[in-house]
């Protein structure tokens, strides 16, 4: 509205101006090299519009013929990042239907035309190492090797490399010159973690562990898995001398490490050492919350069935399951109960009937003199 009525002002200027102008055209005379150029004002004005209009396309058609030189030059560099970005849109694709095999390929082909070929070649190297494409993936990690970029990423890949190749000793090498500490990448604790998996190399899982308790680093369970391998080992083989000792060595875990099974019943197999009642008590409460297999082996190894009229109880309240009722029949096969053991037996066959279970009864029977039955037990064991 604002625009329009500033255009109605400039025509009706115009329409006051021109009467004016016209009766008084005024005269203006140019004298330049012997030339003498004479006109009115009002010319002189229209030809310095025009001079002015044309030296303003001139200067447009300049810069459009400089920007099109300029955009000419840049073709193949465009056509190369289009490529590029077409071949990293097909790997993607690949990796999403589980194709890794061409998604490689696609990474190998779009480092050719990309910028920062490392990238490409080092993703390319990695996926090949998870098809155990060893060869493919040395020959992905030494181009982007030649390429002097991200050294980081390029040692990642390096240990990854080599732990493949199950090269341990050289990948611990590489992996010795990295601090690891709460600053340390993610994706270099995994691959430590890794490391430490594979090569069973009980130091570094004691590094990762501190880290891992101190700083909160890994939630994974694989971490955790390797966390109560080291504090399973360091228990073995460092038994307590007394039960003060191992309540301070048990309290010195943390709360998750604590509360997982197999530690819980190597502190109370140790435990049972110096007070087997209330060592007894505690694990049957436990057993009572959470029936886990390695409670109830730690039940069957340190305990007999007499010791505790408690131990009958528990298996009376527990649900049958078959780790119960295995259970349960070795406690009554330790203390000659071949009777109850044979009942538990059955219905341990009821559950599952595998050829393990009928072999169990039948050994059962042949104590309790039942040779036919026995014999008949044998054979569905074999028939199994």
């Amino acid at each position: 509205m604002i625009r329009t009525l500033v255009y109605l002002a400039i025509i009706l200027f115009g329409m006051i101006i021109a009467p004016v102008l016209t009766q008084n055209k005024g005269y203006v005379l140019i004298a330049l090299a012997g030339y003498q150029i004479e006109m009115s004002a009002i010319a002189l004005f229209v030809v310095a519009i025009i001079f002015y209009s044309l030296l303003q396309l001139f200067e447009w058609a300049l810069v459009a013929l400089i920007n099109a030189l300029a955009n000419t030059r840049k073709l193949p560099s465009k056509f190369l990042q289009k490529q590029s970005k077409e071949h990293l849109q097909k790997a993607i694709e690949a990796i999403l239907i589980n194709n890794n095999s061409d998604a490689i390929e696609h990474f190998a082909k779009g480092a050719k035309a990309s910028k920062n070929p490392q990238n490409f070649y080092l993703l390319a190297c990695k996926y090949a190492i998870n098809e155990n494409m060893i060869d493919k993936a040395q020959k992905w990690f030494t181009m982007a090797a030649d390429i002097n970029q991200d050294q980081d990423l390029l040692k990642l890949v390096e240990i990854e490399l080599l732990i493949a190749q199950q090269q341990y000793s050289q990948a611990k090498q590489k992996l010795d010159n990295i601090p690891l500490n709460k600053n340390t990448p993610q994706q270099f604790i995994q691959v430590a973690n890794k490391l430490a998996e594979l090569s069973n190399d009980i130091s570094l899982k004691q590094e990762l562990t501190s880290l891992s308790s101190h700083h909160k680093l890994f939630k994974s369970t694989a971490i955790n898995d390797s966390q109560i391998d080291v504090h399973l080992e360091e228990l073995a083989n460092k038994p307590a001398k007394d039960n003060q000792e191992l309540n301070k060595r048990y309290g010195e875990l943390n709360r998750k490490i604590r509360s997982n099974a197999k530690i819980q019943a190597l502190y109370h197999a140790q435990w049972s050492k110096f007070d087997s009642n209330q060592a007894l008590l505690s694990l049957i409460k436990l057993i009572k919350k959470s029936p886990e297999s390695a409670l109830l082996d730690c039940l069957k190894e340190n305990w007999q069935w007499e010791d505790d009229q408690q131990i009958e109880q528990l298996f009376i309240k527990l649900k049958k399951s078959v780790i119960v009722l295995q259970c349960q029949v070795e406690l009554l096969l330790k203390s000659r109960l071949y009777k109850q053991a044979k009942a538990c037996a059955q219905q341990l066959i009821q559950l599952h009937p595998i050829s393990q279970h009928y072999k169990l009864l039948a050994d059962i029977q042949l104590q309790l003199g039942e040779q036919q039955g026995a014999i008949e037990n044998y054979r569905l064991a074999v028939q199994q």
